[in-house]
C-alpha cells in the first residue's frame, strides 16, 4: 500500500446533529469526507488549534500513558474504506523498536495525530475512491456555504440522507451494487425515521 499525507481542511454540520470532517491529500488537494459525533469533532478542532479543554480528555491521558512508557507513535493512517465505514491503524514503537499496529477508528486516528502533532496519512485507494464519492457533495456544500455568507444567512448543514443519496448514485456508477444495497438500506431507514 502507498500512503500520502492528508489533513483535515474543513468542518461542516449536518442535519442529524453530527459533523462532516473535510479531508484533504496535502499534494493534489483531493477532498473526501468522513461523518463524525459532534464531541469528537470538538475533540479534533480543539486539538488543530491547541485550545485544550480544562480536564484531560481520554485522547490526552492516553498520549500520556503512552509518552511515560517509553512508546512513541510511529505512524498514524487511514488505510481502507469498506462498507461505508474507514478503517485506520495506529503504528507504535516501543524502547526496543518494536512496532506493533493497533486497528482504531479514522476519527479517534485522526484526533490523536492532531494532539500528538503527527502527520497523518491514508492509503492512495482510500483517496481515489473516496474522493470521487464526496466530491460532489462537498463542492455543492462549498458552493452553497459560500452563496449563504455573500447573502448573510450564515451557516449551512448537510443531511446524511443527502451524501447518502450521493455515494448511491456512484455506486451504481461504478457496479459496486454491494455498497448500494447497503446504502439503500441506509436511505430507508432515514427515510422511514422521518415518516
Amino acid at each position: 500500500m502507498a500512503y500520502r499525507q492528508i489533513r483535515v481542511c474543513n468542518l461542516y454540520p449536518t442535519q442529524e446533529g453530527s459533523f462532516l470532517l473535510v479531508i484533504e491529500e496535502i499534494k493534489s488537494h483531493q477532498k473526501f469526507g468522513i461523518f463524525t459525533l459532534k464531541n469528537e469533532a470538538m475533540h479534533i478542532l480543539s486539538f488543530m488549534y491547541e485550545k485544550y479543554p480544562p480536564r484531560p480528555s481520554l485522547y490526552e491521558v492516553f498520549s500520556k500513558y503512552l509518552s511515560e512508557t517509553n512508546v512513541q507513535i510511529a505512524e498514524i493512517r487511514i488505510t481502507q474504506y469498506k462498507q461505508s465505514v474507514y478503517h485506520a491503524e495506529l503504528v507504535c514503537k516501543d524502547s526496543s523498536n518494536t512496532e506493533k499496529t493497533f486497528d482504531i477508528k479514522a476519527t479517534d486516528a485522526i484526533a490523536i495525530a492532531y494532539l500528538n502533532k503527527k502527520p497523518l496519512y491514508a492509503d492512495e485507494q482510500v483517496i481515489q475512491n473516496c474522493s470521487i464519492i464526496y466530491t460532489p457533495i462537498i463542492e455543492k456544500m462549498e458552493k452553497r456555504l459560500t452563496n449563504d455568507k455573500s447573502s448573510g444567512k450564515g451557516t449551512f448543514s448537510i443531511s446524511k440522507e443527502d451524501l447518502y443519496e450521493e455515494q448511491l448514485k456512484h455506486a451504481i456508477e461504478s457496479e459496486n451494487y454491494e455498497l448500494a444495497a447497503e446504502l439503500k438500506k441506509k436511505l430507508e431507514a432515514i427515510r422511514k425515521n422521518k415518516a
